[in-house]
């Protein structure tokens, strides 16, 4: 017969040694979840933020500006970061503005009043980056509740943020938060986007500010009254009645062909003209919608010339969008006879338009007859007329009968197109 084992318990030594070894991984498991649970929050917050970034591109892209600071909690899909609290949203106050329907916010603009700089200590005397033209920042206040970057706000002028390397200490750059200034390490969560990155998401086309002639009309020596008008789109206008944007021509010797005249819009003053415009002051360009070309020309050649419109980007600065186009204007020799008598005018602006003859407004398709042959031509002293809405309403530009002569005449048959820069021939 088998002798019975006795059981034995645990010795207090023994229990004494279990409960140390719980004890330490009690302390091991409650250290580590604190870590896990900020590190958590931190990648929830950052596709938080990447989330309403996208959220402003796509507003950008709809409504042709930024949120302003008002309209960023409603535009955003989630407003607060993963510790509940509210995310700060700081952009350029020309942003979010559209001042006319002309001017759009973003689409139209180079440059912005925001900066951030990004600092490897709390000097910042040797910023590790610098970076212009922010078209909005978005910050986290990050697990210590403390906005250390900076506040919601619309900047308009020259505005530069600090963003830091994650834990330098004794930062706080915004006092506005609950507590007041509390210098402590750096943890603030932040992203920035550029306004070239935010033109290319939204899908801004073009250049910013354009000149938008290809060519100018030819003209002939001692013969028909010259008339073209030169335009420009885009950018930044001016929101001065008809001194949308200010406009230098350049040319050596800088003066115009002889016997023209290049006009304001409103016929009030003569477009500068200059040897070398990009050094001349702007306060010495002169401010217009169009460059207005007419006279009797009486000379005769090819004479090279290029326009430079600028905008309003930056009103007290040299940022300002500028743009340039050489255009060649020929004046022939000989002048021809004007056979018509009336012109027939087809619609080649690209799309179905509201024209005025005569005084009768009517919606012409793209590459149809605007005039009535043989009873509603353009005749001599005559004018047709262009508009944004049925009824004629909101006058676009218009051409004249000395436009349509000069059009014509490489073929004297009385057919000419109206296009979205001025007269050609048919």
């Amino acid at each position: 017969m088998e002798p019975l084992t006795k059981n034995k318990g645990l010795t207090l030594i023994e229990l004494a040694v279990v409960l140390v070894v719980i004890g330490i991984l009690i302390t091991l498991g409650v250290s580590l979840i604190g870590p896990l649970t900020k590190r958590v929050k931190i990648n929830q917050t950052n596709d938080i933020i990447d989330a309403a970034a996208e959220s402003l591109i796509s507003y950008a892209s709809s409504n042709k500006r930024l949120p302003t600071t008002t309209e960023f909690t409603s535009a955003v899909r989630n407003p607060k970061d993963a510790w509940t609290k509210s995310l700060f949203y700081v952009t350029d106050t020309n942003l979010t503005t559209i001042t006319s329907p002309a001017v759009e916010a973003v689409c139209g603009r180079s440059t912005t009043n925001l900066t951030v700089q990004t600092c490897p200590d709390a000097a910042c005397a040797s910023p590790t980056n610098t970076i212009p033209n922010v078209a909005f920042i978005i910050i986290s206040s990050g697990a210590n509740n403390n906005n250390q970057t900076a506040g919601t706000q619309a900047v308009s002028s020259a505005t530069t943020v600090s963003v830091y390397d994650v834990d330098v200490a004794g930062i706080d750059n915004y006092a506005g938060d609950i507590g007041g200034t509390r210098t402590e390490p750096y943890d603030d969560l932040v992203k920035w986007t550029t306004l070239n990155e935010l033109r290319t998401k939204a899908g801004c086309a073009g250049p910013q500010l354009e000149i938008v002639n290809n060519d100018l009309p030819a003209g002939f020596r001692d013969a028909t009254v010259y008339d073209a008008t030169v335009f420009a789109k885009g950018g930044v206008p001016f929101t001065t009645t008809n001194q949308s944007y200010r406009w230098c021509i350049q040319r050596t010797p800088a003066t115009a062909p002889s016997n023209l005249t290049f006009r304001n819009t409103a016929n009030t003053a003569n477009i500068v003209f200059s040897t070398d415009c990009s050094a001349l002051a702007e306060a010495s360009w002169t401010q217009s919608n169009t460059v207005v070309i007419s006279g009797s020309p009486n000379e005769s050649g090819s004479f090279n010339l290029t326009f430079f419109a600028r905008d309003n980007n930056d009103p007290a600065g040299t940022s300002d969008n500028i743009a340039q186009k050489l255009l060649v204007l020929t004046i022939h020799q000989v002048a021809r006879s004007t056979g018509c008598s009336g012109f027939r005018v087809w619609n080649a602006t690209g799309a179905a338009r509201i024209f005025r003859l005569d005084s009768v407004c009517s919606s012409v398709g793209n590459n149809q007859e605007i005039t009535v042959d043989p009873t509603r031509l353009l005749n001599s002293g005559e004018i047709i007329e262009r508009f944004t809405t049925a009824g004629c309403v909101g006058l676009v530009d218009s051409i004249t009968f000395n436009q349509a002569v000069n059009a014509d005449a490489l073929d004297n048959d009385c057919q000419v197109n109206y296009e979205t820069t001025g007269v050609t021939n048919r």
